[in-house]
């Protein structure tokens, strides 16, 4: 009993994190949108290595348990497809 308490209270917390994310999800999105349009008012690639490159490496970094980095660099490859899909 005391398990499937403890479990319900560490199940809510991820669904207040998850609704953290989903927030900044749409957040990053919407920006991608924007950048998207300027690019293409300016003749940009969408694609640009260096810049993603730059990206993962600095996101990386910010964490302070440098053992998430592999799936870090994986979350934020899917999130970069995203943002160069919807630009």
């Amino acid at each position: 009993m005391e398990y499937e308490i403890a479990l319900a209270k560490k199940r809510k917390e991820l669904d207040e994190i998850d609704r953290g994310i989903v927030a900044l999800y749409e957040a990053r999105m919407r920006v991608s949108r924007e950048i998207g349009a300027l690019k293409r008012e300016n003749g940009m690639a969408i694609f640009d290595e260096a810049r993603e490159n730059d990206v993962l490496a600095s996101r990386e970094a910010m964490l302070s348990d440098a053992s998430l980095g592999n799936g870090l660099r994986s979350v934020y490859r899917l999130l970069l497809e995203q943002s160069k899909s919807i630009q």
